[in-house]
This record gives structure tokens, sequence and C-alpha cells, in this order.
């Protein structure tokens, strides 16, 4: 990984963490726990996880650390430490390099060895900077162009919304330039390409079967996927920064009215119990308000 800058830090626990960016968006943030949090941790999971477990000899939840120990599989034991000693430290490195994760971390076990220090890596990705630069005249140029094209009132007037909004959404990934890191690309490619699948195999079809149908290949196929993922992301930050430049925002009212039609479906309820859900809707209404605005920019032309 190119690195751009390194960073180091120490949390609350005593672990620490060295961050390295690279220039193309890509993460890094690597652990080190040391053996005698490591142990606090262990006696903290073993206590947990014993609470749950027979071990033979012992009332449920009376037995001794090193036996409950001995009947935990490693990895197991592993993954309830981490979840005790990454959270403050992972939350302490995001916050002080100022890290805005595009994706969750993907972590790595370097090394978890018995009485020694651990070191654990994460690896996540952040969208870049960049400029909206003239965005708006190009897209006016873009629009006096097709309006060019069709200078028939008539058919300007048969112009859809939903067509106006495909030129300009076209048009702002053509002339905004994003560095799309590419943890986010193979991340999104490959589970579109799972779900794809998922789909073909629903239909009795085989892969080979399918591209026959379509006139493609593997190859062809993913590159086609490639171009749509990395053209989704960058839209979604563009999006997102011209909501902040104009200041377009969601009031509590509207915010409020949304979540109320949306439980009017018990299936869509049921998913609103969190505040990630919510902020999820809100954001949706947001970027709804964004394409309103660029839309209202066709119809001032």
């Amino acid at each position: 990984m190119k690195t751009q800058n390194k960073s180091q830090g120490i949390s609350k626990n005593k672990a620490s963490f060295t961050v390295a960016r690279s220039d193309n968006g890509n993460i890094q943030i690597t652990f080190t726990f040391p053996k005698e949090e490591v142990k606090k941790a262990q006696e903290e999971a073993l206590k947990e996880i014993g609470q749950s477990i027979t071990v033979p000899g012992f009332r449920k939840g009376k037995a001794p650390f090193e036996k409950v120990k001995a009947h935990v599989p490693q990895q197991k034991l592993v993954e309830k430490v981490l979840t005790i000693l990454l959270p403050e430290t992972l939350y302490k490195a995001i916050s002080t390099n100022k890290i805005k994760p595009a994706i969750y971390p993907k972590f790595e076990l370097i090394k978890t060895k018995e009485d020694e220090d651990w070191e654990i890596r994460a690896i996540t990705a952040e969208i870049p900077e960049f400029s909206l630069d003239n965005y708006k005249e190009k897209l006016v140029g873009e629009i006096r162009s097709k309006k060019l094209v069709k200078s028939d009132k008539k058919l300007q007037n048969e112009i859809t919304k939903d067509q106006k909004q495909e030129v300009l959404l076209r048009t702002l990934v053509d002339v905004v330039e994003v560095n799309i890191p590419p943890l986010m690309i193979k991340e999104e490619l490959d589970s579109r390409l799972a779900q794809l699948l998922q789909r073909i195999e629903k239909l009795g079809l085989t892969l080979e079967n399918y591209l026959n149908a379509i006139g493609k290949n593997p190859e062809t196929l993913r590159q086609e996927y490639e171009r749509d993922v990395r053209d989704s992301i960058a839209l979604d930050a563009i999006l997102t920064k011209i909501a902040e430049k104009e200041n377009i925002e969601v009031s509590q009212e509207e915010l409020e009215k949304a979540l109320e039609v949306a439980s009017s479906d018990p299936q869509i309820k049921k998913q609103l119990k969190s505040q990630a859900q919510v902020n999820f809707v809100k954001t949706v209404l947001i970027k709804r308000k964004v394409l309103d605005h660029l839309t209202s920019l066709w119809d001032s032309v």
C-alpha cells in the first residue's frame, strides 16, 4: 500500500495503534494490545461465556476460568476477546485521525499468541476529498445542449422528470472527478455479482448459460458491473457533497412524516427500530431534495 501518511496513538486500555493512509483512500489501522490487557479481556470473556455453558463437575456458571477455557474453541475465545478490546480502541483511532469510513472495517489477526502482545489490523476506506468545481455551470451547459436538440416546445414539455434527472446525474458523474477507493469498489462489486449468481441459480440456469443468452463473457460482465459500481458510489458521494454545499437539509417534521408513512407498511416498520435505519431514511430524503434542486436548474434554463 503506497502510504500517504502515518500516525500513531494510544487508547485508554493502553493499546497502541498506527494508521496508514494511501493515496487511493484505502486505510490500514494496526493495533497492538499489551498482553496484560489481553489477559484481562480473556478473563472477562471467559466469565461471560462461562455463564452459558456447563463444564463437567461444576454447576453452570461456577467453573473456574481455566476449566471454561479448556471447553471453549480457541477461535470463539479470540472473537469474544476482540469484541471487548476493539470497540473503544477502534473509535479512538477513527476519531483521533478524523477518519470517515465508507465501509465497515475488515479485521485481520496478525498475532494472537498466548502470553504475548496481540496485533490486529483493520482495513477500511474513505473517499478522498474532491471538489465540485463549477458543477452548476457544467450542468447548465449540458441542459442547454439537450434543449437545443429538442428545440420544439412541445417536445420539451414531453421530457419527464426522470429523463431530466437521468441527464443531470450522468453529467455529474462525467464532470466531477471522484477517486473511489479500490476496496470500496471490490466489496460492492463482489456483493452485486454474488446477488446476480443467486438470481441465476433460482432460475435454474448456470452462469455459462446466462452469459451465452446475453452475449457476454465473465470478463465483460465484471467490467460492466465494475463501471456501474464506480459510477454509483461516485454519484452518491457527489449528491452528499452538493447537499452540504447548498445547505440542503431535512427538518425533524419532514423526517417524522416520512417515518410515519413508511411505518404504515408492517414489513418496513420492523426495519425502522434502530437509529442507523432512521438515519438511512433521512439520507434518502436529503438526496431526493438534491435531485429536486438539480431538476430546478433544468426548468430555469
